[in-house]
């Protein structure tokens, strides 16, 4: 079955765009591996920055019949949006970079 990968990250003055970057290197990879990927565009965010990017909605999802995968790489995503998102997505890959004193 085919895959589809969507990103979903914030980026802007206030956290920086190291998510952005981070997430641009591996939409280019899965581009040149030919592996369909898209911003998910849940809130309302400059999307200037994301020429790189396909855009796609949540109401678009349901309509796509392909194994999904979500990455999200955002340090403000709560529990509770992840468990909204996982009826869309088959698999839902979080990146945590933060250090804390655990790590």
């Amino acid at each position: 079955m085919k895959k589809i990968v969507c990103f979903y990250f914030n980026y802007g003055k206030k956290c920086g765009y190291g998510h952005l970057s981070r997430c641009s290197v591996l939409n280019n990879l899965l581009k040149k591996s030919g592996i369909n990927s898209h911003f998910l565009k849940i809130k309302n965010l400059d999307i200037s920055y994301l020429k790189n990017f396909k855009l796609i909605a949540i109401k678009d999802l349901k309509k796509i019949n392909l194994k999904k995968i979500l990455i999200i790489d955002d340090y403000n995503v709560s529990s509770k949006e992840i468990k909204k998102l996982k009826k869309y997505f088959n698999f839902i890959i979080l990146i945590d970079d933060l250090i804390t004193k655990r790590t």
